[in-house]
C-alpha cells in the first residue's frame, strides 16, 4: 500500500482504497507533468515557482506523521487542482502565442503560489522531526488543527475564485438549455486521460435503521417512476453508512445491477472536480478542447436506469456563492428520466431545484438496544452497566458508538476504564484518526465551520448557551433568553440556523436539545461568555428558590427543568455568588425534591462540601449579613433564622452546613438510604451542638428518632420535644408527638397512639399564616388513618386518608400522596374490596417510580393472595424481600416472610414455609410486635390443622384470639376464632366450633369484612353437615348466602369451598349427579386458586361419589390423585384415610 496514506472507516476496514490509489495516480501524474511545465515556461519564474512548490508539498506529505489523514486530504486537493492547472498550461503552451496569454494568468498564479507557501509551512510543522505526538495530543492539538483548517480554507477560497468563470459557464449553459457548455481551457484539459472505474465502498455494520432502509428501498424499487431522495441529519449520525447499505441492498442490486454509483463530495471541493469525478465514475472520457464533458455524462446517464449517490453534498452546497450552481446541476441531473438520485447532506434542509419524491425526516440517534448491539459487534466485550452508561453519555450517536467500540476492542481495555476516561476527556477520547469518520471532534468541527454557521454570527454563541443545559432549553427559558439575553441580537434566526445544520433539535415538549457529544465539544471549545453564564445561572437560581412554593404550576415547571437547575446550582457554588445565597437556593430545591421525589441529592452534597472548605479556610466562622429562612425539616415551612436568646450561633456558615446535612439526611432517608441518612444526622447534630443551636439539635434528634428502634426512638423524640418547647416551636413539638405516637402504634397501644395523633392534628389545624404546615397536617392524618385501620375502624380511616390525599394534591406532594394511597388501599383490602385496593396501590407505585417502596409491593402481594392469584403473590413477596427496608425493618421483613410462608402453605410447599415461620417469630420478637406474633400463631394453627396436629393448633389459635381481644384488634380476633372453629370441627367438638365461628361472624359483620363473613358462613354449613343432623334446608340457605358473598368479592377459593359443601349436601340427599357436578365445580375453582390441600379434598370426595355410582376405575384414579396431593402437603391423616378407601375400591 502507498505511503501516501489510507483513511479508515469505523468498521475497521480500509475506508477508501480508491482514494489512496487515485491520489497516488494523480500525484505521480502531476510529478511527471512538472518537468514539462517548467520546460515550456522556462522564462516565466512564477510558473516554475508554482510547479516547484507543488513538488515539495507532494514530497513532504509522506513525512507528515501527525494528523496524517487530514493533511493527506489537503494535499489531495492541491494535487487535483494543480493537475488541472498544469494540463491547462501545457495546452496553452501549444497555442500560437503562449507568452502573451500566460501574462493574463500572472496574478492568479501568484495568488496560488501564496496559498501553496502557507500549506507547505503548515505541513513542515507536522513532520516527525518537528513535533512529538504527546505534545500534539495534550498541548498543541487545537492550534495545529486550526492551522490545517485555515490552510484548507485558503485553498478553498482560491479554488472558488479561480473557478468562477467555469461556474458561470456551466450555469449559463444549463439555464439556457444549450447543448454546448463552454468551459475554461484549464478545466477541459483536467479530464483524466486514463479514467479509473470507481467501485462502491463496502458498507459498515448498520444497526437500528431497518425502517429507513425499507422506506428508501421501497421508494426506489416499488414505483415505476424515478425517485429523488435526501438522507439528512447531523454529523456522525450514519448518513453515509445508510446510503452504502442502500446501494448494497439485494433489491437495489437486482434492479440497477452495475448502474449504481457513489461519489464522495468531500474529496471533490468544487463543482468542476465533482464533474470530473462523476465522469471517471461513469467511465466517461473527453478529448481535450473539443470535449463536451457534461453532455457526455448526460448521454451516459440516459442509457438505462441508474442510482446515483452524492455523499456529503453539503461540502458543495453549503457555501452560498456556489449553492445556485450546485442546485442547477442537481436540477439538470434529476431531470434525466433514467436517473434515481440519492444524496446525503449534513443538516435538515433539502436543496432547491429537485422534485423530491418524499421529504424524509433527518436521522435520529439509535435506540439504546441498537446502539448496544453495534458496540458489542465491534468491541466483542460483554454488555455491562458501564457500556450502557457510555452509550447513554454519547446519546447513542452511531459514529461515537463505533469509535468507542473500537477503543474497547483491545485486549486490556475494559468498559470501566473507558468510562473513567470519558469522565475526564469527553469527546477528545473518541478518535481513531483525523478524518470525519475516524474522529468525533473533527465531525463536529465540520458542522460548526459550515458556511451557514459562519454566515450567522449569533448561531454559535446561542449553541454555547444550550450546551450549558443538560436538560435542553425549554420554551419558557427560550422566551426569557429572547427577551433579556444581552449578547445575542437575533435568537430566532440563530435557532433556525442551528436546526438547518441539525446541531439542535426540538422534542415533543418544545424543548431545544443538543446531542451529548456536541454538547461536550461546545463546552470544551466554545464556552459561553461570562455575561451569558451569569444570566443563565441567575435565571435557574431564581427558579430553585421556588422549590418551597407548593403550587402545581411551579412544580410542573421545576419538574421539566430539574436537570438544568441542579447543574446551575452546582455551578453557582463555584461562581462569585455569595455561598449562603447559593446554598439557600439548593435547600429550597431540596424541599421540592423531598415532596415530589424528582431530583437528586447532588446539589446538597456539593453544598456540604463547599461550605466545609470555606469554614476550614477561615479562622472564624462567618456570620450572615442578611435575614434569611432556615430549612431544617424538608416538607415543612421554612423558619426565620434571626438570632434569638436560645440560639447562640446565629446564622453562620457552620450552622448552614449542619442544616444542609440534616436536609440531606432526610432526602436519603426518603430514598431508602437509611445508613447514609443516619450518618448525616449524626454529623448535623454534632455541628448544631457545637454552635449551641437548640432548634437545630431538636431537628436532628427527631430525625434520628425516626430511624431508631422503639426505646431509642422514644428517648430521641422526648429530648427533641423538650428542646422544641424551650425554643417555643409548637410545630416541632407536634412532630415529636407524632414520633412518639409511632412508637405506641408499633406496640399496638392504639388508644394512646390515636390520642397523640389527634392532638398533633389539632395543633396543625390551629396553625395559620407563616406557621401553616400542610405537610405536618398530612402526616398527622396518615398516622391517624393507620391507627384507625389497626383498630378496624376502616370507614374513619378511609376518611383520614382521603383528606390527606386531597391536601397532598393541593401542595403537589407526590411522595406523601403515594403513602396516603397505600393506607387507603389497606382499608379496601381488609374490607374485601380488592379491585379498589389494587387500583390504589398501583397508583401509589406509579407515583414513586423509579423508587420501589417495599410497603407498596407487600400490600400488592397480600391483594394477590386475597384474590387467590398465589403464583403472582409469591413472585411479589419474593421481590419485596429484595428491597431495602432500612432501620426498624424487623416487622416489615417479618410481614413479608409470614405472608410468603402462608402462600407457600396454600400451594402445598409446607416444607419451605415452616423454616420461614421460625424466622418470622425471631424478627417479631426483636421488634416487640405483639400483633405480628399473634398473627403468626394463627398461620401456624392453620398449617397444624392440615397436619392433624390438633392440640397444638387449638392452643395456638386460642392464645392468638385472647391476645387479639386484649389489644382490641377485632379483625385479628375474628380470624383466630374462625381458625379455632375449624380446629374444633376437626376434633369433632361441634358445639364449641359453632360458638367460635358465630363469634367470628359477629366480628366480621361489625368491621365490614365480606370475605370473613362468607368464610364463617361456609364453616357453619360444614359444621351442620358434619353433625349428621337433619338440617339440610338450613344448611342450603346458609351455603347460598356464603356463595353470594364469595362471588361478590371474587373469592375463587371461597366459591370452591361452597361448591364442595353443595356436593356434600347432594350426597346427603342421595342426588349423586348433583353431588358430582358440584364437586367437579369445586375442583375447578380450587385449581384456579392453586390451593393444593383443597384440591386433594375435592378428589377424595369425587372418588367416594364415583364409587357410589359404580365407576370404580374412575374413582380409583381420583383417590390416587388425592393421596398424592395429601402426601405433598403433609396431611398424614388424610393420606391414611384415602389409602384405606383405595383398598376398599380394589377389593
Amino acid at each position: 500500500m502507498s505511503k501516501l496514506g489510507v483513511s479508515s472507516e469505523g468498521n475497521g476496514r480500509p475506508r477508501n482504497n480508491i482514494l489512496s490509489t487515485s491520489f497516488f495516480s494523480n500525484a505521480t501524474r502531476v510529478l511527471g507533468m512538472i518537468k514539462d511545465v517548467c520546460d515550456a515556461f522556462s522564462g516565466v519564474p512564477y510558473v516554475k515557482a508554482v510547479a516547484g512548490l507543488v513538488q515539495h508539498i507532494i514530497e513532504i506529505s509522506d513525512q507528515v506523521k501527525a494528523y496524517k489523514d487530514k493533511c493527506q486530504a489537503l494535499v489531495n486537493k492541491v494535487v487535483l487542482f494543480s493537475r488541472g492547472i498544469f494540463e491547462g498550461l501545457l495546452s496553452l503552451s501549444r497555442t500560437p502565442h503562449p507568452g502573451e496569454q500566460i501574462q493574463s494568468l500572472k496574478s492568479d498564479l501568484l495568488a496560488f503560489l501564496g496559498v501553496l507557501e502557507g500549506i507547505y509551512i503548515t505541513l513542515d510543522k507536522l513532520t516527525a522531526q518537528r513535533v512529538s505526538s504527546r505534545f500534539l495530543r495534550y498541548i498543541a492539538r487545537a492550534e495545529l488543527l486550526d492551522a490545517i483548517a485555515e490552510q484548507e480554507k485558503n485553498l478553498e477560497t482560491y479554488i472558488q475564485y479561480f473557478n468562477t468563470r467555469s461556474n458561470i459557464a456551466i450555469r449559463l449553459g444549463l439555464c439556457a438549455g444549450s447543448d454546448t457548455v463552454r468551459l475554461p481551457l484549464f478545466v477541459l484539459n483536467a479530464t483524466p486521460q486514463y479514467p479509473i472505474k470507481r467501485p462502491i465502498p463496502i458498507p459498515p455494520p448498520l444497526y437500528g435503521r431497518d425502517h429507513e432502509v425499507v422506506t428508501i428501498v421501497d421508494l426506489l424499487t416499488v414505483s415505476n417512476t424515478q425517485a429523488h431522495l435526501a438522507i439528512l441529519g447531523p454529523g456522525g449520525i450514519g448518513k453515509t453508512s445508510l446510503s452504502l447499505t442502500i446501494l448494497a441492498n439485494k433489491e437495489i442490486v437486482s434492479m440497477f445491477n452495475e448502474d449504481r454509483f457513489f461519489l464522495s463530495c468531500d474529496s471533490n471541493p468544487s463543482l468542476d472536480l465533482l464533474i470530473y469525478e462523476l465522469a471517471t465514475t461513469l467511465d466517461v472520457t473527453g478529448d481535450g478542447l473539443s470535449s463536451q464533458l457534461l453532455q457526455f455524462i448526460f448521454f451516459r446517464l440516459r442509457q438505462r436506469p441508474c442510482l446515483l449517490v452524492f455523499d456529503n453534498l453539503e461540502t458543495l452546497w453549503d457555501p452560498l456563492h456556489t449553492r445556485s450552481a450546485i442546485e442547477s446541476f442537481l436540477s439538470e441531473i434529476s431531470s434525466i428520466p433514467t436517473v434515481n438520485l440519492l444524496i446525503t447532506l449534513r443538516g435538515s434542509q433539502h436543496p432547491a431545484g429537485v422534485e423530491w419524491s418524499r421529504l424524509l425526516p433527518p436521522l435520529k440517534p439509535l435506540e439504546l438496544r441498537s446502539a448496544r448491539a453495534l458496540f458489542s459487534k465491534i468491541s466483542r466485550k460483554p454488555d455491562d452497566s458501564c457500556v450502557v452508561d457510555l452509550i447513554k453519555a454519547i446519546d447513542c450517536v452511531p459514529l461515537a458508538v463505533t469509535l468507542l467500540a473500537h477503543l474497547a476492542a483491545v485486549h486490556d481495555v475494559t468498559p470501566e476504564s473507558l468510562w473513567e476516561r470519558w469522565i475526564e476527556e469527553k469527546t477528545m477520547m473518541i478518535e481513531r484518526g483525523e478524518d470525519r469518520l475516524a474522529n468525533l471532534d473533527t465531525s463536529i468541527r465540520l458542522s460548526l465551520n459550515s458556511p451557514r454557521m459562519k454566515h450567522d454570527p449569533n448561531a454559535l454563541p446561542f449553541l454555547s448557551i444550550i450546551a450549558l443545559l443538560p436538560g435542553g432549553m425549554s420554551h419558557d427559558t427560550f422566551r426569557a433568553c429572547d427577551a433579556h439575553l444581552p449578547e445575542i441580537i437575533n435568537i430566532k434566526r440563530a435557532v433556525n440556523t442551528l436546526r438547518q445544520n441539525t446541531l439542535i433539535y426540538e422534542d415533543p415538549s418544545r424543548t431545544l436539545r443538543i446531542l451529548s457529544p456536541i454538547r461536550h465539544y461546545i463546552l470544551a471549545h466554545h464556552p459561553a461568555t461570562e455575561l451569558t453564564n451569569a444570566f443563565i445561572e441567575e435565571y435557574f437560581v431564581q427558579l430553585a428558590f421556588l422549590g418551597g412554593d407548593h403550587v402545581a404550576s411551579v412544580h410542573s415547571r421545576l419538574r421539566h427543568e430539574i436537570g438544568n437547575i441542579e447543574e446551575m446550582l452546582v455551578r453557582a457554588l463555584r461562581s462569585l455568588r455569595p455561598a449562603e445565597e447559593a446554598v439557600t437556593a439548593i435547600l429550597a430545591l431540596a424541599e421540592y425534591t423531598y415532596v415530589t421525589g424528582v431530583g437528586s441529592c447532588i446539589p446538597l452534597e456539593r453544598a456540604v462540601d463547599h461550605i466545609a472548605k470555606i469554614v476550614d479556610s477561615k479562622p472564624k466562622t462567618q456570620k450572615s449579613t442578611r435575614k434569611s429562612f432556615r430549612r431544617l425539616f424538608l416538607g415543612r415551612a421554612a423558619k426565620d433564622d434571626s438570632p434569638n436568646e436560645n440560639d447562640k450561633g446565629g446564622s453562620d456558615l457552620l450552622i448552614l452546613q449542619a442544616d444542609c446535612l440534616g436536609c440531606l439526611g432526610q432526602l436519603l432517608s426518603r430514598q431508602g438510604h437509611y445508613d447514609q441518612a443516619k450518618e448525616k444526622f449524626d454529623l448535623a447534630l454534632e455541628l448544631h451542638t457545637q454552635r449551641g443551636d437548640l432548634v437545630g439539635q431538636a431537628a436532628d434528634l427527631h430525625n434520628l428518632g425516626c430511624l431508631l428502634t422503639l426505646d431509642e426512638a422514644s428517648e430521641k423524640f422526648a429530648s427533641a420535644s423538650k428542646l422544641h418547647e424551650v425554643a417555643g416551636d409548637r410545630t416541632g413539638m407536634a412532630y415529636d408527638m407524632m414520633g412518639l405516637g409511632q412508637v405506641y402504634l408499633q406496640r399496638y397501644q392504639l388508644p394512646r397512639a390515636q390520642e397523640i395523633f389527634a392532638s398533633a392534628l389539632r395543633i396543625f389545624d390551629e396553625m395559620g399564616g407563616d406557621d401553616e404546615d400542610p405537610t405536618g397536617r398530612i402526616t398527622a392524618l396518615n398516622n391517624l388513618g393507620h391507627t384507625l385501620t389497626s383498630w378496624n375502624k376502616f370507614g374513619e380511616a378511609e376518611t383520614c386518608f382521603n383528606q390527606a390525599i386531597q391536601q397532598n394534591e393541593s401542595i403537589g406532594d407526590v411522595v406523601g400522596k403515594a403513602n396516603s394511597l397505600c393506607g387507603l388501599a389497606s382499608t379496601f383490602l381488609l374490607r374485601s374490596r380488592w379491585k379498589e385496593a389494587e387500583a390504589k396501590i398501583r397508583e401509589a407505585m406509579q407515583l414513586r417510580e423509579p423508587f420501589k417502596d417495599p410497603d407498596h409491593f407487600h400490600l400488592l402481594g397480600r391483594i394477590k393472595c386475597a384474590q387467590w392469584k398465589l403464583t403472582e403473590a409469591v413472585e411479589t413477596f419474593e421481590y419485596t424481600l429484595t428491597l431495602s427496608r432500612g432501620p426498624k425493618s424487623e416487622s416489615g421483613r417479618g410481614d413479608d416472610l409470614k405472608y410468603l410462608a402462608y402462600t407457600f402453605a396454600l400451594l402445598g410447599r409446607v416444607d419451605e414455609a415452616q423454616p420461614m415461620l421460625e424466622e418470622v417469630k425471631a424478627l417479631y420478637q426483636v421488634a416487640e410486635n405483639v400483633v405480628g406474633l399473634a398473627e403468626l400463631a394463627i398461620s401456624q394453627a392453620e398449617i397444624w390443622t392440615v397436619q392433624q396436629r390438633l392440640e397444638e393448633a387449638e392452643a395456638a389459635a386460642r392464645d392468638a384470639a385472647d391476645v387479639m381481644k386484649s389489644l382490641g384488634c377485632q379483625i385479628g380476633q375474628a380470624h383466630a376464632l374462625y381458625v379455632l372453629g375449624g380446629v374444633e370441627l376437626a376434633k369433632g367438638a361441634y358445639s364449641r366450633a359453632r360458638e367460635n365461628v358465630r363469634l367470628a361472624l359477629e366480628l366480621h359483620e361489625n368491621i365490614g369484612s365480606i370475605q370473613g363473613q362468607a368464610d364463617d358462613l361456609a364453616c357453619l354449613t360444614e359444621i351442620l353437615l358434619t353433625e349428621n343432623e337433619a338440617k339440610d334446608n338450613v344448611a342450603s340457605r346458609i351455603i347460598n348466602a356464603a356463595m353470594a358473598l364469595h362471588e361478590e368479592v371474587g373469592d375463587v377459593s371461597g366459591v370452591g369451598d361452597d361448591w364442595y359443601l353443595r356436593s356434600l349436601l347432594g350426597m346427603r340427599r342421595d342426588d349423586l349427579a348433583v353431588a358430582e357436578g358440584a364437586v367437579r365445580k369445586a375442583l375447578e375453582m380450587h385449581r384456579a386458586a392453586e390451593v393444593l390441600f383443597k384440591q386433594g379434598r375435592d378428589y377424595s370426595l369425587l372418588a367416594r361419589i364415583l364409587k357410589l355410582q359404580g365407576r370404580r376405575e374412575e374413582g380409583t384414579e381420583a383417590i390416587g390423585l388425592a393421596i398424592g396431593i395429601f402426601q405433598r402437603v403433609g396431611a398424614g391423616k388424610e393420606v391414611w384415610v384415602c389409602q384405606e378407601f383405595r383398598g376398599e375400591m380394589v377389593t
